[in-house]
């Protein structure tokens, strides 16, 4: 009886400590002066007039900066010849299982070909 007693209490002053913790939290911030409400509006006013001013003409010329120095770019700077397909897969190291030189299907393919059967042929 005495250790739910003093659960209730502790119970109830947490409760307590947490509601006068909310209600300092919200008189700081919902007591405004009519000084703070003014500045906030101006400075709204502030940050929209200089996303239109300034932030939106300056992301038109670079948009359209970017396309024409791209443009530029690709006409100074042709395509090099084609690679061919082997210069694409050119193995510059070992690979890390069996011998070094097959791809891992290939390598499983042969070591568990019970598990991993051979894919069909298509001749």
């Amino acid at each position: 009886a005495l250790m739910m007693q003093s659960l209730k209490l502790l119970t109830a002053a947490r409760l307590v400590r947490s509601a006068a913790a909310q209600q300092a939290r919200l008189s700081h911030h919902y007591i405004r002066t009519e000084a703070e409400v003014k500045n906030y509006e101006n400075t709204a006013k502030m940050w929209s007039a200089l996303t239109f001013v300034a932030a939106l003409p300056c992301l038109i010329f670079g948009l359209y900066n970017m396309e024409t120095r791209e443009h530029e770019f690709h006409e100074s700077h042709p395509d090099g010849p084609a690679l061919p397909n082997w210069e694409w897969n050119k193995i510059t190291k070992p690979f890390p299982w069996g011998d070094g030189k097959q791809p891992l299907f290939e390598y499983l393919f042969q070591k568990h070909p019970q598990v991993y059967p051979p894919p069909e042929s298509d001749e």
